[in-house]
């Protein structure tokens, strides 16, 4: 098992993170997109700024000089729903807008 996995690409959303969240996976990603909905800067993950990576290095020092932090983001993490659960939802959303217009 992967003790952090670090996500470097600029996305948008979330869904990698939340796979690692799945699998109690922390992480270290950048700020953007729903990625900091998810991840909480310095309780279960570690964030840096897109395209500074003076910032994204300091963050690699701390981890690699404080490894312990990775265990206690991993102990902060939050359970998440699966894309599954997600859909289902969106399903359930979608059936009680539909169910409350009236056609005319």
């Amino acid at each position: 098992m992967a003790k952090i996995r670090l996500i470097v690409k600029v996305v948008k959303g979330g869904f990698v993170v939340r796979e690692c969240f799945h699998a109690g996976v922390p992480v270290i990603a950048s700020n953007v997109g729903g990625i900091p909905e998810v991840v909480k800067n310095s309780e279960n993950g570690l964030l840096f700024e897109p395209g500074d990576f003076i910032d994204l290095a300091a963050k690699l020092v701390n981890v690699i000089t404080k490894p312990e932090m990775i265990d206690s983001f991993r102990k902060n993490i939050k359970s998440v729903r699966t894309i599954s659960e997600d859909a289902k939802e969106l399903g359930r959303l979608y059936s009680s807008i539909i169910g409350s217009k009236k056609i005319n």
